[in-house]
């Protein structure tokens, strides 16, 4: 099974690209979440082959550039868009 993380503070935005994924990849197991820190905090927990990450998130703490930089220091092999 192939997993798969989003990224976004638009709860629509997840939603459209989940249901994109779902429409190529069947067995893919999607998880969301609408900041860059639980981002960090999910992939750090492991398994994911790639990760959606929106850059500019809203008021959250932690922006998209700022977790896949946190995440290349624990895994730096997770691809990202």
């Amino acid at each position: 099974m192939l997993k798969i993380i989003i990224a976004d503070d638009e709860k629509d935005t997840r939603e459209d690209i989940s249901r994109m994924i779902r429409g190529a990849v069947k067995e893919a197991q999607i998880d969301e979440v609408p900041d860059g820190e639980s981002l960090v905090e999910k992939v750090r927990q492991g398994g994911y082959a790639l990760a959606f990450t929106d850059f500019l998130m809203g008021p959250a703490r932690m922006n998209g550039v700022t977790a896949i930089e946190n995440i290349r220091r624990f895994n730096a092999d997770i691809p990202y868009i």
